[in-house]
This record gives C-alpha cells, structure tokens and sequence, in this order.
C-alpha cells in the first residue's frame, strides 16, 4: 500500500511531464484523490473485488459498548429490548453501494454482525417471523448500534479513509505520523483510476486556461 506521499508525488510528477505549473499544496492534492477514490468505491459493483484485496482493511481490536436506553434511541422500533451502542466514535469508513464497508464480530470473531439501518431494522422487527439467530448493528452519527443484545465488546475491521485513526484508537504510535507518511487506504485498482482522473483534470484545466489566453491575447491584437 502506497504513502500519502506517494500517491500525491506520482500526480506531482505526472504535471511536471505534462508541463502543467499547478502550486496546490500536497494536502490539496491529496483531498482531491481521496475524494475521488470515494466516488470510484461507490461506483464499483463488483463489491467481491474489493473484499478480497486484504492489505487495505484496518482492523480494531476491542470496541467497547455501553447500554443505552433503548426508549430514547428508537422506540419506533417492535420488541427492542434492549440496544448498545460504542463508547467512541468509530473512524469514517468508506462506502459502498450496500452502506458502510465495515465489518463486525464479537470479540472471538465467531459471530458476525450484519449491517443494516435503524429504519430497515424496524421493517425486519415487524415481520410475523423474526430469525433471532441474526445479529443486526447499524452506524449512527460515527457509533456502532446492536439491538437486541447485551455485548460489551465487540471487533471490526473495514476501509477507513483515514487508518492511522484506527491506530490510535488499538493504542499504537501511529498519531505522531506526519499525513503525508500514513498510508493511503485504496486498493491499487481504484487508486490508478483516480490519480489518472485527476491529472486528466488538471490537464483540461490547463489546456482551457491557454485556450483564454490566446482568446484575450488575439481580442488586444484586434484592438
């Protein structure tokens, strides 16, 4: 997996062959390829591609879960019992078509949590026939949410867009990294994509900028 930096140098390098002077900072630069990497994750349908590419998932070891009182929460919601929801706020993850890529066990990865909304989670309570042996949780406002249930502790591992986060919260070092020296979370697939659409941006950028040069430059000939 490559460094902020070098995905940012590569688009760097990539204008100076071009020509293109462009004095946007690295962090710019980076801002732009990530959210260009979010909308290419969004877009991509073959969701089982980017499961497999392993490298770029970030694990957090120990999620701790608090009760809640299920009243205040969702009481819209048919036979809620009982709801827990995570003490911290968990790192933004990207997304794709079907929510959040993000995964959830308990804390010996037997049992995995399947990913819904509140409001699905509501249509599912409602039916005539529940299943019990499935496990539900749902993100909210940067929390973890599992009805139903009386975990304390739970793991996940998913792509987050900013993974030294996830560092600092399994307690490592990772907060003294510069950004520029922390991985950048994409698999290689979907980062090619998006530094070529940025420096085919620039380039457009560029080439309409001569374009009204050379237009005001004729118009002051004209005159």
């Amino acid at each position: 997996m490559p460094t902020n930096r070098e995905a940012v140098s590569i688009i760097v390098n990539g204008l100076k062959s071009l020509n293109i002077d462009d004095r946007k900072s690295n962090r710019y630069i980076l801002n732009q390829l990530k959210d260009k990497v979010s909308t290419l994750i969004k877009q991509d349908t073959d969701s089982r591609r980017l499961f497999a590419v392993s490298d770029v998932w970030k694990p957090i070891h120990c999620i701790d879960l608090k009760e809640v009182p299920a009243s205040e929460c969702c009481s819209e919601i048919p036979n809620l019992r009982t709801m827990m929801k995570s003490v911290q706020r968990i790192p933004q993850t990207y997304l794709s078509s079907y929510g959040n890529i993000l995964k959830v066990f308990n804390i010996v990865g037997t049992l995995e949590y399947t990913q819904t909304t509140r409001a699905k989670y509501k249509d599912i309570m409602d039916r005539e026939v529940v299943n019990n042996a499935v496990k539900y949780f749902w993100l909210s406002e940067g929390h973890i949410f599992i009805p139903n249930s009386d975990v304390e502790k739970v793991s996940a591992i998913g792509l987050f867009i900013h993974p030294h986060q996830v560092d600092i919260l399994n307690d490592s070092e990772a907060e003294c990294d510069p950004l520029l020296d922390q991985p950048f979370p994409a698999p290689d697939y979907i980062l090619t994509i998006a530094k070529d659409q940025v420096l085919q941006e620039y380039a457009g950028i560029s080439a309409r900028i001569v374009e009204d040069e050379k237009a005001n430059l004729n118009s002051n000939v004209k005159n």
